[in-house]
């Protein structure tokens, strides 16, 4: 196959009327003898080494025996082209047009979107009108608990600002899934108490703490009280809500009689933590009633 390529391509350089050589005068020219001999030994080297698959481009030259220089020149490198190039580098595998993408699923109608978020809210529904899931430690970390302690790390590191975003919104969660975990709902309203002073924005923190205790002293034991079993927070509440009060002029009598009859029980009010020192140290978890 190379030695047959070679000569085609002898011939196309040495056609008769391009380069005239008479044979008298080739010993003028011994270049020529000794350029034959070359090309004779280079197929004969060549021959053994080379390997084209098919002969098709080659039969169907010789069928037609095209004229000009370089028409074999191109044959010959059309040749190497096809052989070195018939590997396939076409990625396997089906592929998707992307309208096609969008039309086979037929998932981005409205209507259909539609019903199904509908079905899903019908779901959540379903999942809420159970105490034992509403309860569940999977159900509150999902909802709210993790902003909770988001909230948490916030105050800890002084960010009141970002932690009352957090906060805030977590408490609106707890609200409207009426969670059954009141210490959550409690630590919640105190740490927005405790934001919104370092903030010095005295009148939402007295109306939140207000809200807290209003939750928290309904719920008060007397015979805990008695034995000095009073909730961590009570204590701080109390102090925070009495000063507030106090600074915008509201009336704290009521506060401040709860206060004295916990002191008259014994128990110390001076070494009590403050609101912000127990929101610090508070221990979330997730089974807390």
């Amino acid at each position: 196959m190379a030695s047959k390529l070679l000569d085609r391509l002898r011939r196309s350089i040495f056609k008769e009327g391009e380069f005239h050589v008479d044979a008298d005068d080739t010993d003028d020219f011994p270049e020529s003898s000794e350029l034959e001999d070359d090309t004779d030994n280079v197929s004969s080297r060549l021959s053994g080494t080379l390997c084209f698959e098919g002969d098709g481009v080659l039969d169907s030259e010789d069928a037609g025996e095209t004229s000009g220089p370089d028409s074999d020149l191109d044959c010959f490198a059309e040749s190497v082209d096809n052989a070195c190039g018939s590997t396939d580098i076409s990625p396997t595998g089906p592929t998707l047009k992307g309208s096609s993408m969008l039309t086979v699923p037929m998932n981005f109608a409205a209507e259909t979107i539609g019903k199904r978020s509908r079905a899903f809210e019908q779901y959540l529904s379903h999942l809420h009108s159970m105490a034992e899931v509403r309860a569940s430690p999977a159900f509150l970390e999902f909802f709210y608990l993790g902003e909770l302690r988001s909230g948490q790390m916030l105050v800890r590191s002084g960010r009141s600002e970002e932690a009352l975003d957090t906060l805030i919104n977590a408490l609106h969660l707890q609200e409207k899934l009426d969670s059954p975990h009141k210490n959550h709902r409690l630590f919640t309203l105190s740490a927005v108490v405790s934001c919104y002073q370092e903030l010095e924005r005295l009148n939402e923190a007295q109306e939140h703490c207000e809200r807290a205790l209003n939750k928290l002293v309904p719920s008060m034991d007397m015979q805990k009280i008695q034995q000095k079993q009073l909730h961590p927070l009570l204590v701080p509440l109390l102090q925070a809500n009495i000063w507030l009060c106090w600074k915008i002029s509201k009336d704290k009598r009521r506060w401040e009689a709860m206060l004295h009859e916990i002191q008259e029980l014994g128990i110390d009010l001076e070494n009590q933590p403050d609101l912000k020192e127990c929101i610090v140290k508070e221990t979330l978890l997730e089974s807390e009633g």
